[in-house]
This record gives C-alpha cells, sequence and structure tokens, in this order.
C-alpha cells in the first residue's frame, strides 16, 4: 500500500539580510543557523566568513 500526501515543514523564522549577512540595524549581521538560512556547520562557517570580510574591507 502507498499512501501519498503533502508535507509542509516550518523549520525556522528568516531574518532578512543583505548579501553580507546585515540586518536592517547597522552594524548587526545574523550568521550560521541563527539566520535562518543555513542549515549545516560548513554553510554556517561561511557565512561568518563572508561577514568577517566584510567587517575587515569597511572603511571608517
Amino acid at each position: 500500500t502507498l499512501l501519498y500526501g503533502v508535507e509542509v515543514k516550518f523549520y525556522s523564522s528568516k531574518v532578512k539580510v543583505g548579501n553580507n549577512f546585515e540586518t536592517a540595524v547597522a552594524n548587526l549581521y545574523t550568521i550560521g543557523d541563527g539566520a535562518g538560512i543555513t542549515r549545516g556547520l560548513m554553510q554556517a562557517s561561511v557565512t561568518g566568513v563572508i561577514v568577517a570580510r566584510d567587517i575587515l574591507n569597511r572603511k571608517v
């Protein structure tokens, strides 16, 4: 017997961020699983690197 049904998964809310993971609040970044974008160690690590590079390249 096969049973087919609709499946919907709601994991977590996603925070709206720009390409550099900065939120609408200046200098506030959300990265990793906390941003609701990634689901793994590698992807979370990459978001941290992206944010670190963005902060280091900012002109003060």
